[in-house]
């Protein structure tokens, strides 16, 4: 199965399931927590990162690269906290 293939697989699949927790979730906690102003918020912006992760998962199958790097990996080819990248900060710690 190719890169592209398993990223759309897993971007319908997260979405599939998401729905259906919305769904089924989604109308009693807005009933219980809804009137609450500051539990409104959290739910709000509960869904709001729920956008963008969607968001960050379809765009993969899209990119015209097959990986992205990770936020945690540096462009000179080490992780980062690994012993043999020391322009890190904090690495002689």
């Amino acid at each position: 199965m190719g890169q592209r293939t398993k990223n759309f697989t897993i971007a319908v699949l997260v979405t599939i399931l998401d729905a259906g927790v919305v769904v089924h979730y989604g109308p009693i906690l807005w009933q219980v927590f809804g009137p609450v102003p500051w539990m409104r918020l959290a739910l709000l912006l509960l869904a709001g990162t729920g956008t963008f992760t969607l968001t960050d998962i379809w765009s993969r199958p899209f990119s015209g690269s097959g990986r992205r790097p990770l936020l945690t990996e540096i462009s000179e080819g080490g992780a980062a906290g690994s012993p043999r990248n020391s322009k890190l900060e904090g690495a002689g710690v």
